[in-house]
């Protein structure tokens, strides 16, 4: 009996532990900080439009993390715009970097074009620019891997 008990605890550990399943979780497994890259157009942004957020995966991966964001749940969603992101190769890495308004009150009032996936640095419009990091050792761009909505 108590080898039953073991053997039916361990079976649920191993059911319920594990998170190779998950098709969101493999997705975000494909969003990296080290993707290398020697062209604009290696680097992309899948969009998570049920969590609001934006993974940096390489060309490689965009139709697998797509295809794996589309099957994972959809029941636990959030309401919130998916945040502008500007994806690019910056020396032989590719990086993603949110947009914001600039303050002057210029150019489009939302870049849609930035919020769904794409590969490689697109014109960023008036009005817009790449979100500054804090002030710092650590000001200049803020690149991410995974962009979410109100970071």
């Amino acid at each position: 009996m108590r080898t039953l008990i073991v053997a039916l605890a361990l079976a649920a550990l191993c059911g319920c532990g594990s998170s190779n399943g998950d098709a969101r979780e493999q997705a975000l497994a494909l969003a990296k900080n080290d993707i290398a890259c020697t062209a604009s157009a290696d680097c992309c942004a899948v969009v998570d439009g049920c969590l609001t957020q934006v993974l940096l995966v390489s060309a490689a991966d965009r139709d697998e993390a797509a295809a794996l964001l589309a099957a994972a749940p959809q029941d636990m969603c959030t309401a919130c715009m998916v945040p502008p992101v500007q994806v690019d190769c910056v020396g032989g890495q590719c990086v993603a970097v949110e947009l914001v308004q600039d303050g002057t009150g210029t150019g489009v009032d939302w870049p849609s074009a930035f919020s769904q996936d794409h590969c490689g640095a697109m014109d960023i419009p008036a009005g817009w620019m790449e979100k500054p990091a804090a002030t710092g050792a650590s000001a200049g761009v803020r690149p991410a891997t995974v962009i979410s909505c109100g970071d």
